[in-house]
Protein backbone atom coordinates (compact mmCIF):
# COMPACT_ATOMS: atom_id res chain seq x y z
CA UNK A 1 0.00 0.00 0.00
CA UNK A 2 1.24 3.43 -0.92
CA UNK A 3 2.26 5.69 1.86
CA UNK A 4 0.55 8.91 0.69
CA UNK A 5 -3.13 7.80 0.73
CA UNK A 6 -6.09 9.62 2.33
CA UNK A 7 -7.26 7.65 5.96
CA UNK A 8 -11.05 7.12 3.96
CA UNK A 9 -9.10 5.57 0.70
CA UNK A 10 -6.51 3.26 3.17
CA UNK A 11 -9.82 2.06 4.96
CA UNK A 12 -11.69 0.99 1.56
CA UNK A 13 -8.75 -0.69 1.00
CA UNK A 14 -8.03 -2.51 3.93
CA UNK A 15 -11.51 -3.61 4.12
CA UNK A 16 -11.38 -4.80 0.75
CA UNK A 17 -7.95 -7.16 1.42
CA UNK A 18 -9.73 -8.59 4.40
CA UNK A 19 -12.97 -9.26 2.46
CA UNK A 20 -10.86 -10.94 -0.56
CA UNK A 21 -8.87 -12.87 1.75
CA UNK A 22 -12.32 -14.41 2.97
CA UNK A 23 -13.54 -15.75 -0.43
CA UNK A 24 -14.47 -13.42 -3.41
CA UNK A 25 -11.11 -12.86 -4.88
CA UNK A 26 -12.93 -9.86 -7.07
CA UNK A 27 -12.46 -7.67 -4.03
CA UNK A 28 -8.50 -8.22 -4.05
CA UNK A 29 -8.40 -7.19 -7.65
CA UNK A 30 -10.15 -3.74 -6.59
CA UNK A 31 -7.81 -2.93 -3.95
CA UNK A 32 -5.09 -3.37 -5.88
CA UNK A 33 -7.01 -1.45 -9.01
CA UNK A 34 -7.96 1.77 -6.41
CA UNK A 35 -4.54 1.45 -4.58
CA UNK A 36 -2.55 3.70 -8.02
CA UNK A 37 -1.48 7.31 -8.21
CA UNK A 38 -3.70 9.62 -9.22
CA UNK A 39 -2.72 10.08 -12.54
CA UNK A 40 -3.31 6.51 -13.22
CA UNK A 41 -6.55 6.32 -11.56
CA UNK A 42 -9.32 4.34 -13.65
CA UNK A 43 -12.73 6.10 -15.38
CA UNK A 44 -15.26 5.27 -17.35
CA UNK A 45 -18.17 6.82 -19.12
CA UNK A 46 -21.62 5.73 -18.67
CA UNK A 47 -21.72 4.40 -22.25
CA UNK A 48 -19.34 2.13 -21.75
CA UNK A 49 -21.34 0.72 -18.61
CA UNK A 50 -24.13 0.74 -21.14
CA UNK A 51 -22.52 -1.29 -23.71
CA UNK A 52 -21.15 -3.90 -21.27
CA UNK A 53 -25.11 -3.95 -19.75
CA UNK A 54 -26.38 -4.68 -23.48
CA UNK A 55 -24.51 -7.83 -23.32
CA UNK A 56 -24.82 -9.30 -19.78
CA UNK A 57 -28.17 -8.34 -18.41
CA UNK A 58 -27.63 -9.53 -14.99
CA UNK A 59 -23.87 -8.84 -14.11
CA UNK A 60 -22.95 -6.22 -11.46
CA UNK A 61 -20.88 -3.81 -12.66
CA UNK A 62 -17.27 -2.55 -10.22
CA UNK A 63 -15.68 0.40 -11.32
CA UNK A 64 -12.55 0.95 -9.05
CA UNK A 65 -12.10 4.46 -9.68
CA UNK A 66 -14.44 7.27 -11.09
CA UNK A 67 -17.71 6.76 -13.20
CA UNK A 68 -17.85 10.09 -15.54
CA UNK A 69 -21.13 11.57 -17.30
CA UNK A 70 -20.18 10.97 -20.75
CA UNK A 71 -22.73 9.41 -22.59
CA UNK A 72 -26.27 7.94 -22.58
CA UNK A 73 -27.64 5.06 -20.12
CA UNK A 74 -30.90 3.62 -20.67
CA UNK A 75 -30.50 0.18 -18.36
CA UNK A 76 -31.27 0.14 -14.92
CA UNK A 77 -27.94 -1.65 -13.46
CA UNK A 78 -26.29 -2.53 -10.25
CA UNK A 79 -22.62 -0.07 -10.35
CA UNK A 80 -20.39 0.26 -7.38
CA UNK A 81 -17.10 2.90 -7.81
CA UNK A 82 -14.71 4.68 -5.71
CA UNK A 83 -16.53 8.07 -6.93
CA UNK A 84 -19.10 9.46 -9.33
CA UNK A 85 -18.99 12.72 -11.30
CA UNK A 86 -21.72 14.99 -10.37
CA UNK A 87 -23.45 14.17 -13.93
CA UNK A 88 -23.07 10.38 -13.81
CA UNK A 89 -25.10 10.67 -10.30
CA UNK A 90 -27.89 12.47 -11.91
CA UNK A 91 -27.76 10.47 -15.01
CA UNK A 92 -28.16 7.38 -13.20
CA UNK A 93 -30.79 9.07 -10.69
CA UNK A 94 -32.73 9.98 -13.81
CA UNK A 95 -33.00 6.13 -14.59
CA UNK A 96 -33.06 5.20 -11.08
CA UNK A 97 -30.51 3.94 -10.61
CA UNK A 98 -28.28 4.10 -7.16
CA UNK A 99 -24.40 5.03 -6.98
CA UNK A 100 -22.99 3.16 -4.93
CA UNK A 101 -19.78 3.30 -3.52
CA UNK A 102 -17.15 0.38 -2.21
CA UNK A 103 -18.09 0.07 1.19
CA UNK A 104 -22.17 -0.76 0.17
CA UNK A 105 -19.52 -3.46 -2.25
CA UNK A 106 -17.54 -5.22 0.54
CA UNK A 107 -21.45 -5.28 2.71
CA UNK A 108 -23.74 -6.52 0.13
CA UNK A 109 -20.81 -9.04 -1.71
CA UNK A 110 -23.07 -9.14 -4.67
CA UNK A 111 -22.54 -12.31 -7.85
CA UNK A 112 -21.72 -12.00 -11.06
CA UNK A 113 -19.26 -8.86 -11.09
CA UNK A 114 -17.73 -7.94 -14.06
CA UNK A 115 -14.77 -5.60 -13.04
CA UNK A 116 -15.09 -2.05 -15.89
CA UNK A 117 -11.64 -0.50 -16.29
Amino acid sequence: MRKNLDLNLKKIIIALEKAGKKGQKYFLDVAEDIDVPSRRAFSVNLSKIELLASKNNKAVFVVPGKILGTGVITKKVNIYAFSYSGVAVKKLANIGVKAKNLEELIAEKPKNVILVK
